[in-house]
Parts: structure tokens; sequence; C-alpha cells
């Protein structure tokens, strides 16, 4: 076996593969830096592999000319400008270092010491040889002591160019070999320092195949010179040859697995386009036109019908087994994590079954973060209200707000598809907004931003802000493509996490609701107490779950029976837990007052000091004396209770003061009332007599009539035909205010709660 023949065809190949991805690389954006900087490193890498190998044909076959195997060797030397291409692309990779910015002139001065030596070689180090072989007197027929003095002198020079050579190269191995180490470092350091996982998984592999190419290459090469050692022809190239084949593969594998500078997907497309298509040449050649042969033999007459068969059935099926063929190869070299596809599958399993804003906020920020190596990530969404947009997404110290009118907020709100900062920058129509419009964008580093909306458009549910990529590369169409789709999928996650979350509310509301109405039915007395001498009803029923009326009746010691009816201000819950504070206060400070007015005064101090000035209530106090039927009362700002006299006359209540919670200094007077026998007492809120039809309301004087109507039944029976009346009148048994009805009268206890 021709051994030479093997190497050299391994040179070929593999220089090949590395020109290869370098074009791949930097064909798909070579406007940027770091795209310029690997093809580099990937070019420089293969073509002194190329030369070598084109160098080792030629000396096969006898080729000493300016292509021979001498000439051929020295430009293999171009492989070593791979090494100040590798410093300088971990300068640059993953993100671009300070030095650079510093030192603009860096990146040629790597260059210019490898271009010195690349002339020495291709002349100054050819010298010595020359000069050995050079004879004065043959050209200038010197002889005698002055052509023994010009050998001498030649000789010496030729000497020193040599030595000059030998030191050279060792000195450049030597710094091939520094060079190595500083990039292998900066990368080790980037991998130490990055936090986002995709970059990791490339400087990974980048790091091994670097690694390993530039180690193999060491052994075969640097170390040798460095060390004046000599290796076996053979093991030299075993060695160099086995460093380009794991260095370009890791490279490869990086680019197609790890999506190395993005550009795996159009690497991987092209060669599974190329290996289809050579599958379906071969098949064609070893099938088609070999059966065409059959059937020219059997038929004496040439008819080329398979291979026109095969043609056909390629047409139809060339795509479909690409697709297949593309999908093995992705789930073998692509893996899951790396599949953009994959991606936004998970995102939006995960955002169909969650309903926590938060969790699909942070998982959103991460897994985009982690996919397109970018650090800047910003979440906006409406809020509740609609007129802020909110930042979501992983914790933050002071996450960002803008209000809805904003001109970013607007802007976004407007688009359909994502947009490049520069595009959304010029949508206003003023100069004024679109000036603020570049603010926000540079204040959140924003290179795109992506709308988030449901199908179709409508208003704008938020936006998606995401920064320059890590690597300083461009959004691709994929890319953008993904983000698109996600932007409506983020769009119906957050209203469904919204629509769960207000049911979630209004569960908890109604829990609430539920024990509030509990104690607020705790409160109010469940039947009358039993007063002798007096019949007494009453009833309570609250416009909402729960209301703001308050009522009691309060047995004393002595057999007198206090009295309390209020309203509190608002409704609802709010309403509620003023009631139960002023239930609370008026048990507490009733054995501490002596007189009704004093009670009121206390309860207006309580409530003041406890309550915001949005916050009051009106309310009525009184005594009724068992001994002598008067009742001593204080009205703090509630409608006025009346006494229906057996003789139909009418009797209010008062005398009092201010509502309860506005003046903590109010004073408050107290006025009585005799209740004879037969005499009706009446204690009402404005839910009584305010419940309105066609805006007309209820009023006193109907509420006096439907008493005076019925005055000769029972207490329960005259409360429960005041309801009645009221329903008839407004035409709905709902109320729009809460109901409060107390009736008091002298005689026979006959009554009870209604």
């Amino acid at each position: 076996m021709n051994w030479t023949l093997v190497g050299a065809s391994l040179y070929l190949v593999c220089g090949s593969a590395v020109f290869l991805f370098g074009i791949v690389i930097l064909r798909e954006a070579p406007g940027e830096r770091l795209r310029r900087v690997a093809a580099a490193m990937m070019f420089f890498g293969g073509f002194g592999p190329l030369i070598g190998g084109l160098g080792m044909l030629l000396g096969t076959r006898g080729g000493t000319t300016f292509l021979g195997t001498d000439l051929a060797t020295t430009f293999a030397y171009v492989w070593e400008l791979f090494f100040p291409s590798l410093l300088l692309f971990a300068l640059v990779f993953p993100r671009e270092h300070p030095l650079l910015s510093r030192r603009p002139l860096l990146p040629w001065l790597l260059y210019l010491p490898y271009v010195f030596h690349l002339a020495f070689l291709l002349f100054l180090g050819r010298m010595g040889p020359a000069l050995a072989r050079f004879e004065p007197s043959a050209p200038f027929g010197i002889g005698g002591a002055l052509g023994e003095f010009l050998r001498l002198g030649i000789g010496l020079g030729a000497l020193a160019l040599r030595l000059l050579a030998r030191f050279h190269i060792r000195f450049f191995s030597f710094l091939d070999v520094l060079l190595v180490t500083l990039a292998i470092y900066l990368l080790a350091r980037s991998f130490r320092e990055t936090r986002v996982p995709k970059i990791r998984r490339q400087l990974r592999a980048v790091l091994f195949g670097l690694g390993s190419c530039v180690g193999l290459y060491a052994l075969a090469v640097p170390l040798p010179n460095l060390f004046a050692a000599t290796l076996p022809e053979g093991t030299r190239t075993i060695l160099v040859t086995a460093a380009l084949l794991v260095g370009t593969g890791a490279i490869g594998f990086a680019i197609v697995r790890a999506s190395f500078l993005e550009v795996g997907t159009v690497f991987r497309r092209a060669f599974l386009f190329s290996l289809t298509f050579g599958a379906l040449v071969a098949g064609f050649l070893l099938l088609a036109r070999q059966m065409d042969r059959v059937l020219h033999v059997q038929a004496g007459t040439e008819i080329p019908f398979f291979q026109g068969l095969f043609v056909l059935l390629a047409i139809v099926f060339f795509h479909p087994i690409l697709g297949r063929v593309e999908r093995a190869v992705d789930r073998v070299l692509a893996g899951e994590r790396a599949a953009h596809l994959v991606i936004l599958r998970d995102l939006s399993r995960e955002m169909t079954t969650a309903f926590d804003l938060a969790l699909i906020s942070s998982r959103t920020v991460r897994s985009l973060r982690d996919a397109l190596a970018v650090d800047d990530v910003r979440l906006f969404l409406r809020d509740r209200s609609g007129e802020r947009f909110l930042e979501h997404g992983p914790s933050q110290e002071i996450p960002s707000a803008f209000e809805a009118s904003h001109p970013i907020a607007r802007a976004a709100a407007g688009l359909l598809e994502p947009a490049s900062a520069r595009d959304l920058a010029e949508e206003p129509a003023s100069a004024d907004e679109r000036e603020e419009v570049r603010k926000a964008l540079h204040r959140l580093r924003a290179e795109i931003v992506v709308p988030v909306h449901l199908p179709g458009g409508g208003e704008g549910l938020g936006f998606l802000a995401l920064g320059p990529k890590i690597t300083g590369g461009r959004y691709n169409g994929e890319e953008i493509g993904l983000l698109s789709m996600l932007g409506t999928q983020i769009g119906f996650a957050a209203r469904n996490a919204r629509l769960h979350e207000e049911a979630v509310e209004r569960r908890l509301v109604d829990e609430e609701i539920a024990l509030a109405r509990s104690v607020q039915e705790s409160i109010v007395p469940r039947r009358s107490p039993r007063v002798d001498g007096i019949d007494v009803a009453a009833i309570n029923i609250p416009s909402r779950q729960v209301g703001g009326d308050y009522y009691d009746l309060i047995p004393m010691e002595n057999g007198d029976l206090g009295i309390a009816v209020g309203d509190v201000s608002g409704k609802g819950i709010p309403a509620a837990l003023l009631m139960s504070m002023l239930h609370a206060a008026l048990h507490v400070q009733m054995n501490r007052a002596a007189r009704a007015a004093e009670l009121v005064e206390r309860l207006n101090r309580v409530l003041c000091r406890s309550t915001s000035v949005e916050q009051f209530a009106t309310f009525f106090f009184g005594v009724y004396g068992k001994e002598d039927g008067v009742i001593r009362f204080c009205n703090g700002g509630h409608n006025s209770p009346f006494v229906l006299r057996a003789d139909r006359r009418i009797e209010t209540l008062t005398e009092g003061g201010l509502v309860l919670g506005f003046a903590e200094d109010a004073s408050y007077g107290e006025g009585n009332v005799r209740v004879a026998e037969g005499d009706l007492a009446v204690f009402y809120t404005d839910g009584v007599t305010e419940e309105a039809r066609d805006e007309e309301e209820f009023g006193e004087r109907r509420l006096v009539e439907t008493v005076a109507r019925h005055r000769e039944r029972s207490a329960a029976e005259i409360v429960e035909a005041v309801r009645e009346e009221v329903a008839r009148f407004a035409g709905h048994d709902r109320y729009a205010d809460d109901f409060t009805l107390i009736v008091l009268r002298r005689g026979a206890r006959v009554g009870g709660i209604a």
C-alpha cells in the first residue's frame, strides 16, 4: 500500500473539510467580526494540509518545480497562521475582550510575526543552502587567495543563515505553544464566567476540539522543534492528521449539535441534501442502469425503462426521503435541547398546562436566554387595569414598567410581527416620541422587539425585548419565526393565567365574604330578647352577601333594653368590617358610659382614631326604660326614628349630633320620648325609605302610612308588611341598599325577629 498516497489523501480531505466549515461560518454573516475570525481560523487551519497534501502528491510523481515537494511543504507553514487566529478567536468569543477596543491594532500585530516568518522561510531560509553550493570561481572566474576568502565568507554566511533558520523555527514553535496556551486559558475563563447554558455547551465542545487538535499538533511539530527532537515522517503525518480529524470533528460537532455561531441548521441541511442526492445518484448508477442492461440483453434492444422509472420515483419521493433523513439525523446529532422547534414545543406544552404567570414568564425568559444565547430578555405584560406594562420574569430588584401611553408601549402594541429596535424607533410620527422610544430601547439594551398578542392582532398584551446575542451574531429567519409564534403562545398563556388568577381570587373573595357574612350574622340578634311589657321585632336584609347596616337589641341587667341601629359608609366587605368594629366598640363602651350621649361621643372618638376620613357611620342609640317606658336616646346623624301614637300623631327622635367618624371633638345632645301603651316606635335605615321605582323613592311618608295601616298587628307582622310593601313598590325583592327595620310596641310581647 502506498502510505504516502494515503497520507496525502487524508491531508486533502481534512483540509477540504476545514475549508468547508470556514465557508459555512463566513457566508451567514460576513460583516460580523466573530465570524470573520472563526472563518480565518478554519481557512488557515485547512490551507496547510491542502498545500502539504498537494506537495506529497507531486512528490510521488517527481515534481520539484515551484509546486514541488519542498516549496509546497514550505507553504504548509501557512497553517501556523492558525495560532494567532485562535488567540484572536478567544478574544472575541463569546464576548469581545475589552483589550481589543483599547488596542485596535492588536489583531494586525498578532499576524505580523507570522507574515515575517513565512517570508523568511520562502526567501532568507533558502539562501543558506544556496550559498553553501555557491562556487565563486564558476560564474566570476575568481581564484587564488581572493577566491578562498570569498568562499570562506560565503560559507560563514550560509552557516549563519542555517543557524538563524533553526533558531527561528524553534522560536516560532515556542510562540505557537504560547499563543495556544493563552487562547485555551481565555476560553476556559469564559466557560467559568458565563452562565448561559448554550454558550457553555459551545465552549465545552470548542475547548475539547481545539485542545485535542493543538495537543496532537504540538506533539507532531512544535515540541520536537523546540527540543531538537526528530520524529519519523510517518509518525509526524499520523499525528498531524489525527489533530485535524479530532479538531475539525469536534468543531463540526459544536456547529451541528450546539448551534455554534448559529450555522448548524444551514450546514446540516446542506450536508443532508448532498448526502441524499449522492445516495440517489449511487442508486441510479448501481440499480437502474444495471437493470436496464439486463433488459437490453433480454430484449435485444436498448430500452431505458428502469432509468426513467428511477428518475420519476426520485422526483416524487426526494423531499419525503430528505425529510425523514433530516429528522433521523436531528435525533442523532441535533439533540433535543439545541432544536428551536423543540424548545417552542416544550414551552407551548408548559404554557397550556401552567396557570402561574410568574412561572410562565420565568420559564420563557430563561428558555430564550438559553436557546438564543442572549443576556437581556425582558417580558412586559399589561396589568389588569390596562394602564401599565409591567416587567415579568426572574426576580429582579427593581422591575421596569411603562405607562400604556408611553411611545414605546404604543409602538410595540401596534406590531404584528417582530421588529428590530431601529425599525421600531421609526414608528412614532413625531420626532419627540421617536427620541423617547430610542431612549427606552437603549435603556433595555433591546435589539429586537416581539409583540405579545392573540391571533389576529387586536389589543397588544405586551412585548418581548431581546438584547444583542452574546456572540454578537444576528437573529436569523428561523429564530424570528420562532419568536413570532412564541409571542402568540405567550399571549394565550397570559390571558389564561389572568383568567385563572381572577377565578381563584373570586373564589377566595367568595370564601372571605361567606366568612364575613357568618361573622355578621353572629353579630346581629337571631331573635328578640324577652323584655316584659313590650313586643319587639327586627329584620336585616343585606343588599349584598354582607352589608353595612347594623342593629342590636341589648337586654340590660336592670331589665331595660338597649336599641342600636346604624348605617356605615360603603357596601360589601369594607362596610362589614367597619360595622363589626362599631359593634365591638359599642359593647366595650356601654358599661363605661352613664348616658346615651356620652356613649355616642365615645364611639365617635373610636371611629375617628381608627378609620380614615372616608369611613364614617350614622348611628342611633337609645335605652328603653322598663319601668317608665321612656326611651333616652342620642341620634348621630341617622335617619330619625319615630313614635306612632295611638291617636296617629308622629313624634321624631332627632336630638344628637353629627355622624360618627367626622370630627373627634364633636359634642352630642340627648333626648327622651315616652312610649305609651299601644304606641309604636319604629327604627330604620335609609335602605327602607330610599328604595326607588322610576327614580321615585318609597319615602318616609309611605313608611308611616304602612305602619299605621297595620298598627293593630304584632311587631313581627308589621315588619313583614313593610318589607312586602317596599318590594311591591320597587317591583322586585332585591334591594339597592341594606334593608334594616325595628318595630317596638309597648304592650304584651307577641313578636320576634322577622
